[in-house]
């Protein structure tokens, strides 16, 4: 007995990694999902494995729109497609958004970092749209190049600049020194302006 429920159990997840899921029942995809049952974005479709998938081939899916989607026609849709898991689909396929606003985007190598993506309403593909993946650390403070290039022309000699972009530190040591007599702001000036001089946090600029 004990033996059947776990091959019951089996089973069971293994029917979950081999189909495809269409995307939360929010109001967005239930504006999307509408019109023509068979020319709806991927994203709105239930797809089965099919015995004759291979990673990489193109295989004919039986696909459903789920019931909260209204659309026109048969919900019962084939779609040919290449068989293959949406976590394993080109990276210009889905967005991912990093929920690790620590990582330094300048470190070298590149520190990698946890995201949770989602693939693309337009591609198909098997199994959860929406996964984990390790992805290079990428995000922003909000800092904007533009007036940290601004600040530095015109209040630089302050500090204005540095204490802007998160260095108090060098930004006291500009304000009493007048920007080091001058050298110290056209430098920092130029480190701004080539992109060497980045946020202190360590995220990327906004341009």
């Amino acid at each position: 007995m004990p033996n059947t429920i776990v091959w019951i159990a089996c089973i069971y997840l293994m029917s979950l990694t081999t189909r495809s899921y269409a995307d939360e029942n929010d109001d967005d995809m239930v504006e999307m999902c509408k019109g023509d049952c068979n020319d709806l974005p991927a994203s709105c479709y239930v797809c089965d494995l099919n015995d004759d998938c291979k990673h990489g081939q193109d295989v004919d899916f039986t696909c459903t729109v789920p019931s909260h989607f209204q659309c026109n026609g048969s919900k019962q849709q084939m779609k040919k497609f290449q068989c293959r898991y949406c976590y394993l689909t080109d990276p210009e396929e889905y967005k991912c958004s990093q929920t690790n606003y620590t990582c330094k985007v300048f470190a070298s190598p590149t520190p990698l970092v946890k995201a949770t993506c989602r693939a693309n309403s337009d591609v198909f593909c098997l199994g959860s749209r929406k996964f984990k993946k390790m992805v290079p650390c990428n995000w922003t403070g909000g800092y904007s190049w533009v007036v940290s290039v601004a600040l530095s022309v015109t209040l630089g000699g302050f500090g204005v600049d540095r204490f802007y972009l998160g260095y108090w530190e060098a930004g006291l040591g500009k304000f009493f020194s007048f920007g080091g007599i001058g050298i110290w702001t056209f430098v920092d000036f130029f480190l701004i302006f080539t992109g060497y001089l980045t946020p202190a946090d360590g995220s990327l600029f906004v341009w």
